[in-house]
Order: C-alpha cells, then structure tokens, then sequence
C-alpha cells in the first residue's frame, strides 16, 4: 500500500504516482482509490481524464494491469467515455435486493459470446457468475434501474455539477457556507 498525498498540484502528485509504478516493475497490479477523489483536489473532470491518460500508458509500458474505481453519476458521459476507450476492460457494478451485479459493458477484444451477460456474486463460492434465470434478471434489471434514476445530468462535469447543487442549496433556504469556503 502506497499512499500518496493528494495535492492541488497535478503534477507534484501525477510524477508520484508514475515514480511508484516505475519502482514496481513489471508485471504488477495495481488497484488504485477511486479517480472520483481527484475531483476533491482538482474539481473537474478534465484534470482526472489528464492523469489517467498520462498513467495508464505507463503501466502498460511495464506489462502491468490497473483497477481504476468511478463513482457512477459523479462525471460526465463525455469524460467516463473517454476513459472507457483507454482500458482493457470497463464493468459496471450494482447493488440491490441483497445481491451485487456486475455487467461487463467494454472488455478489448472481445466482440460476442457470453462476456457481455450481467453477472451476480454467489456467496458461497466467492464468484461472480451469469445470470440465467429470469428473477435475478428482474433483480439485476431493477437495481440497474434504480441506480441510472439518481444521475440526473451526466452530460455535466462534475465542476459544473456542484454549482449547480449549490445553487438548489441556496434556493432551498440550506447554509451554503461550508460550500462558499
């Protein structure tokens, strides 16, 4: 576990991370916090699709593998698909009715054939296997529902997103001075 100090300055922490992918070596996986966090030092979506740009072509340089986590509805379409373009693999996960999802939607290579099918996590065995019967199904198909009814605007970026939370705040008669900060 690395732990590298999220910085306002883009470059102070983008030379960090590349400086501890470098001192792995080849063949590693890394498994990085969610790029959602970049938001906090950064505030837009443009600045977290620079790093992932600047990094991901690095790791495979080293042969490597990554897993880069997103918070569903906090970037625009624009931005998660651009960095869906950039990867080996995109999954969507989701949770509901007791049961964890997950459906692949982009895996390079692959054009046909079972990869596509939504996938549940059993329990007892510890995998993620295809849905075959018609109620998880459903259940999958709810869950995905409900998740995709919270994103209200994603053809915003997330700069653009919390101003405009802000400003409902405000017309909600809420203290909004925690945010003005």
């Amino acid at each position: 576990v690395r732990d590298i100090e999220l910085s306002h300055r883009f470059e102070a922490f983008t030379v960090a991370v590349h400086n501890v992918i470098n001192e792995a070596g080849e063949g590693r996986l890394f498994i990085f916090d969610s790029l959602s966090e970049l938001q906090t030092a950064w505030a837009t979506d443009l600045m977290m699709e620079n790093f992932f740009s600047v990094i991901t072509p690095r790791i495979a340089e080293n042969n490597s593998r990554a897993f880069f986590p997103l918070i569903r509805g906090r970037h625009s379409l624009t931005s998660v698909e651009h960095i869906r373009k950039q990867t080996t693999a995109f999954l969507e996960l989701y949770s509901g009715f007791k049961y964890l999802y997950m459906r692949p939607v982009w895996l390079s290579g692959e054009t046909e054939g079972d990869y596509f099918v939504p996938y549940v996590f059993e329990q007892e065995d510890q995998l993620f296997v295809p849905i075959t019967d018609g109620v998880l199904e459903s259940r999958f198909r709810k869950a995905m529902d409900l998740e995709m009814r919270k994103v209200r605007n994603r053809s915003q970026d997330s700069w653009d997103q919390f101003f405009d939370r802000v400003q409902r705040d405000y017309e909600d008669g809420r203290d909004i001075s925690e945010q003005c900060r």
